[in-house]
Formats: C-alpha cells, structure tokens, sequence
C-alpha cells in the first residue's frame, strides 16, 4: 500500500493544499489528521482532485496516531516557506523519525541538515508540486531506500534526539548559567 501521513494543523502555512495536489492522480493514499482552523480552506481542499485520494482523519489520539505511523509509508511535513518555520523543529518531525518512517519535510538549511545528513528523509521545495510528487515517487518505489531512512531516522531519535539526551544538555546550560552568576558575570 503506497501511504503517506500528515499529523498536525491543517493550515495553508503548513502546505496541506500543496500536499494534496502533489497526490493528485497518483493513486496514493494520504492519511491526514489534524485540527482544521479554516472551514473555508477545508472545503477548497475537497474540491480538489487530489482529495479523493485523502484519508481524512480528524483529531486522532495518541494510539490512533501511533497506528497512522505503522501504517504509512512516509511522514509529509511540507511547512510553507515562512520565517517562524525555518528554525522551528516540529514534534511531528521527531514523531515520524521515531516511528521510523522516512521523512519528506521542506528544504530548510536546519532541517536539511538533519535529514539529509543522516539520511533519513528527503527535503524539497515546498512549493514544488512536480519535484514533490517525484520525491514521494521515489520513496515509494524504492522500498529498501525507504526502510533504510526510516531505520536512520529511528536510530537517531534513539541516539542523540530524545528526551534524556536533552535533558543532559539542559543541566549543562543551567550548571553553566549558575556557575557564571556565582562568579559576577
């Protein structure tokens, strides 16, 4: 079966429209779940044609969550280019690497460097149809390229991107920070 998911906001920010046109024709299936704070832009994407190949899901809980993630593919996190995204580092991003799909995400230099680097997605021009259907295509048809992402982004998670890896670091920055206050500066 040849899924992809969303989970998150749908919201023309986050490129869901963009998303569903990518689908158009394919006989894919994109599983999307999420809250819809537009009506209007909820019943423009149901007149498109990539629509009918949109599993929509509503708000999920975390058990229909996990079950999306065994059931898909790839994990779709195609953010419109904006100025609070690039640096942003969404949950959702961690979420699909921990379930151990492969991530499709936008080309941002940060996330770029995350995924890419340590192989276990692909970023594309957010608002490239074609080069995202291609992409999509590609994980899709190559399903040891896909496992193989999934596996990497998993081992990641796993390895530095959790959260007693962070918490180490956090007592670092606080130890750091009261050192430098004890000592005047």
């Amino acid at each position: 079966l040849k899924t992809l998911c969303y989970v998150g906001g749908i919201t023309h920010n986050r490129g869901v429209d963009i998303l569903v046109k990518s689908i158009e024709g394919t006989g894919w299936t994109l599983h999307l779940a999420g809250k819809v704070y537009n009506e209007r832009y909820l019943r423009k994407m149901k007149k498109m044609k990539g629509w009918e190949n949109v599993n929509y899901l509503g708000v999920i809980d975390r058990e229909g969550i996990k079950k999306l993630y065994e059931d898909s593919c790839v994990g779709m996190l195609l953010l419109r280019p904006r100025e609070g995204f690039k640096d942003s580092l969404p949950i959702k991003l961690f979420e699909y690497m921990a379930a151990g799909i492969p991530v499709m995400a936008s080309d941002f230099p940060l996330w770029r460097e995350m995924i890419e680097d340590n192989r276990c997605g692909i970023c594309v021009d957010p608002l490239n149809v074609e080069e995202i259907r291609h992409q999509i295509n590609k994980l899709l048809d190559d399903t040891g390229l896909a496992r193989e992402m999934g596996g990497n982004g998993r081992e990641l998670v796993v390895r530095r991107y959790n959260w007693n890896q962070e918490k180490k670091q956090l007592k670092k920055f606080y130890a750091r920070i009261l050192s430098d206050s004890t000592h005047g500066v």
